[in-house]
């Protein structure tokens, strides 16, 4: 459920700049009722806060997590944490969260800059992140914390023919330096709370190989992890020119689905500009959209691997012969590994 798509970043690796569609904030009495709707009708037991946008912009995001919660629904959210000063951080850590996906993304200071992060120097982001990390200690909220690193790795970007000047994580050297500088970190806050866990083994991080990526747990309940680089359904792809692909992997659906601030329901958690739309849940039940006939025919192609939307087929589709074939593939296999956290021995 996305609170708003409006967001303070303006990151090179995001559709942000080319998204289409209005921005706005959905309205507090629309975001509870969603909830209550779900809640109601037994839907899911945990809902996430975003699709675009940086959720904690919207004014009552407090109210919004604290309605969800008397729901009993899980809260889930990913921020880029520009909003997370100690006062908000202490707001924050007073409910019972679930999951919160801190979105570091760019790890280095010479990749700052592609956030476009108005406000923040690399420095003072770092600090910001780390005290997100010590406040989750000092708070005693058991609150998981997935720390996500943007992969663009050659294998990476010869999948989905990423932009040129989308280049983050690149090479193993990196990625071990910056691993290495996080877990010395993370000592401070072993050492300060007394919490008796061991890190990742420099035997651990020298297996670092971005190609297959890496999930860390650095502290307890703190992932470090490496989130490959999307185009965005081709949006973000060398070139203009897609070939429609015709079958792949995705849980959209099937998973889960996206409510944009407007009230639109749209299949996919990936569907920045709303070009998905089944309904809108101001005028029809979210059961009612979900069940139609249309959204019958997709899940269950989607199940068999087939694509009916042309979104979709633009999205697992490639630029070249190659890449159409490999991101078909290649999204089957992404929806069927799942990457293990290595903790410390």
């Amino acid at each position: 459920m996305e609170l708003t798509n409006v967001c303070d970043f303006n990151c090179v690796f995001c559709p942000n700049e080319i998204m289409t569609r209005k921005r706005g904030y959905m309205p507090t009495q629309l975001a509870k009722s969603v909830i209550d709707e779900i809640y109601e009708a037994g839907l899911t037991n945990s809902l996430m806060f975003n699709l675009m946008g940086e959720p904690l912009l919207h004014r009552d995001w407090y109210d919004i997590f604290e309605h969800a919660d008397k729901r009993n629904l899980d809260i889930t959210f990913g921020t880029n944490c520009s909003r997370l000063d100690d006062v908000t951080l202490d707001e924050l850590y007073s409910l019972p969260l679930k999951l919160i996906i801190v979105s570091l993304q760019t790890p280095t200071r010479g990749t700052f800059g592609l956030r476009r992060a108005r406000g923040f120097t690399f420095e003072a982001y770092i600090r910001r992140i780390r005290r997100v990390l010590w406040k989750k200690f000092e708070s005693r909220n058991k609150v998981r914390l997935l720390v996500d690193l943007l992969n663009t790795c050659s294998f990476v970007r010869d999948l989905i023919d990423l932009r040129s000047d989308i280049r983050v994580l690149e090479d193993d050297d990196t990625a071990k330096t910056v691993v290495r500088a996080w877990v010395e970190f993370a000592k401070t806050v072993i050492d300060h709370f007394g919490l008796g866990f061991v890190v990742p083994s420099p035997t651990d991080i020298e297996s670092i190989r971005l190609r297959k990526g890496f999930a860390f747990e650095i502290l307890p309940g703190v992932i470090l992890e490496t989130k490959r680089a999307t185009s965005w359904g081709n949006a973000l792809a060398n070139g203009t020119r897609i070939i429609p692909g015709f079958f792949g992997g995705c849980g959209a659906l099937t998973g889960a689905c996206g409510i944009l601030w407007n009230g639109d329901l749209v299949l996919c958690c990936g569907d920045f500009d709303g070009r998905t739309v089944l309904g809108n849940v101001r005028e029809t039940a979210i059961l009612d959209i979900l069940s139609s006939d249309y959204a019958e025919k997709i899940r269950n192609n989607f199940k068999r691997g087939v694509l009916t939307h042309p979104y979709c087929k633009q999205c697992r589709g490639g630029t070249t012969v190659g890449t159409w074939f490999a991101r078909q593939i290649g999204t089957i296999i992404t929806h069927t590994l799942h990457i293990p956290v290595q903790k410390g021995a």
